[in-house]
């Protein structure tokens, strides 16, 4: 008589999962990255909510917490750090429960997004994989409540993993504190090529703001238009409100600024079915943001196989190897943009045929399983598993 082994259990903690309506980039990644956990670990999901409830989901054990009452909201809108610390206190009160009732966990994976390993008090093992840095996202305000909180919570961390070479730096230049790079991950999409129109159709798509590089297309628009008559522009995603007031607002700008206003579109955020559609017609993705800390529009690009035009220094160097699997622009010249598209448009046959392999070449780099591998050895090296 055969036993099965029991599989050692990992508690996940996160502000955001695909089961919820409103999710990520960091969603994304976590659904990737459990589905390759799963086959060798049980794992406990705990995910901030509207309600408290637990569901199995895809092998899934998932616990949401009720972070999103009435004083909540106010919290949130209002006073965000105090939101985030009682998020984080509700968080982690589940995490001492499931630890208790289940003597198979072997250590917690926090999300550092609004420092919700704060409260964590367990002897058992805490990793936590960045997602972001407040920092970035509000230099203004480096000294702010927020930043404090989030280098103390990361510094109380036994391991931190970054998914891109750029964090590794900015973490240690800003709080001083160790990352091991953690590769994001891809997976080839399957969808199946079909003859498409002459329309060369150019695809920026994520959140719309000058962060995001809203800016940068505003410049270039006219100059990317007069390349080719078949070429037409779309921005796929919803505007930032503290920037432009609808996404019909930013299109009207960017048909301002050229003479061919017919041949631009911006779409709302599509589910992910219909974004895939999107990016499988398109002849070429332009990346612009000026930061990225694991550019998950890039990831989806590079797994349709698709020429990648994004900036240097701000996150998309670990993915792209600049004129073998993607072409990189310098930081400040967005001018680059529209000769490295004419360029591509250019390519014969063959030559696209070769960038093609090159990709798929790549890709192998962030393939789900090399990327557990990599998690585990070095759980494995410095917690002593």
């Amino acid at each position: 008589m055969s036993f099965k082994r029991k599989k050692n259990g990992i508690i996940i903690c996160t502000t955001e999962y695909i089961t919820n309506k409103q999710y990520g980039g960091l969603a994304v990644f976590l659904e990737k990255f459990i589905k390759t956990l799963k086959q060798k670990y049980e794992i406990n999901l705990i995910v901030s909510s509207k309600s408290n409830t637990s569901k199995n989901y895809k092998n899934i054990k998932i616990h949401y917490v009720n972070t999103d009452s009435f004083y909540h909201k106010l919290f949130k809108k209002y006073l965000n750090w105090f939101f985030c610390i009682l998020q984080s206190y509700i968080i982690n009160k589940k995490v001492n429960k499931i630890i208790n009732k289940n003597k198979n966990i072997k250590f917690i994976h926090f999300s550092n997004y609004q420092f919700i390993g704060l409260f964590y008090k367990n002897s058992l093992p805490s990793v936590t994989r960045l997602s972001s840095l407040e920092t970035l996202w509000e230099p203004e305000n480096f000294l702010s409540i927020k930043s404090k909180l989030e280098k103390y919570t990361l510094s109380r961390s036994d391991i931190i993993f970054s998914p891109s070479y750029f964090l590794i730096k900015e973490l240690k230049k800003i709080y001083k504190l160790k990352s091991y790079f953690l590769p994001p991950i891809i997976e080839y999409n399957k969808i199946r090529k079909k003859n498409y129109s002459s329309r060369k159709i150019i695809l920026t798509f994520g959140s719309i703001s000058p962060g995001k590089g809203s800016d940068t297309i505003i410049e270039i628009i006219n100059d990317l238009l007069i390349l080719d008559k078949d070429i037409n522009f779309y921005w796929i995603g919803d505007v930032d409100k503290k920037y432009y007031s609808s996404n019909k607002e930013f299109e009207n700008i960017l048909k301002k600024n050229t003479s061919f206003p017919n041949r631009v579109k911006v779409l709302k955020k599509k589910t992910k079915k219909q974004l895939f559609n999107f990016i499988n017609k398109s002849k070429i993705v332009i990346l612009p943001s000026l930061r990225d800390n694991s550019p998950n529009a890039c990831l989806e690009a590079l797994s349709f196989c698709k020429p990648i035009i994004a900036r240097k220094n701000s996150g998309y160097d670990d993915l792209i190897k600049n004129k073998f699997n993607g072409f990189l622009f310098n930081k400040f010249q967005n001018a680059e943009i529209v000769q490295l598209v004419s360029s591509i448009l250019r390519l014969d046959k063959k030559k696209l045929e070769v960038l093609n392999k090159n990709i798929i070449f790549q890709n192998k780099k962030f393939h789900p399983l090399r990327v557990r591998r990599i998690y585990e050895n070095k759980l494995n090296k410095l917690l002593n598993f």
